[in-house]
């Protein structure tokens, strides 16, 4: 894609534009799980059979996975959850234009004591 200041063409600058019919979903099971849920992002229906490649703080695209999960056909699937993992990408079949999306669950507080407390997440 093209960027261009009004007037100034000059000051033109170039950037990767990735587009991707996937839009994954994920939610802490507050038992050392994970659960992703891969959408169509026009239609919100589930993409069974996707791919979802999980990546750890060291590593980039360009790096092996450090796991790799199928979805079902609910378009879910339940990783058992590492501190070290912080990243995703969701692919099926000739989609795979997602980039590497952080996993914002990587840096969520634990507590040792057992007294419940209440926690809002605004995204």
């Amino acid at each position: 894609m093209k960027v261009t200041p009004d007037g100034h063409d000059d000051l033109a600058r170039y950037h990767f534009l990735a587009t991707t019919r996937f839009k994954v979903l994920t939610l802490d099971l507050g038992d050392g799980r994970m659960e992703f849920t891969t959408l169509d992002a026009r239609s919100g229906h589930p993409i069974a059979a996707s791919t979802l490649s999980l990546y750890t703080r060291s590593q980039s695209e360009a790096d092996a996975p450090a796991k790799t999960v199928t979805t079902d056909d609910r378009g879910k699937a339940i990783v058992t959850w590492s501190r070290d993992l912080n990243a995703y990408i969701a692919g099926r079949d000739d989609d795979r234009a997602m980039r590497l999306q952080r996993l914002y669950a990587s840096a969520t507080p634990t507590t040792t004591d057992a007294v419940s407390r209440p926690r809002l997440t605004l995204l």
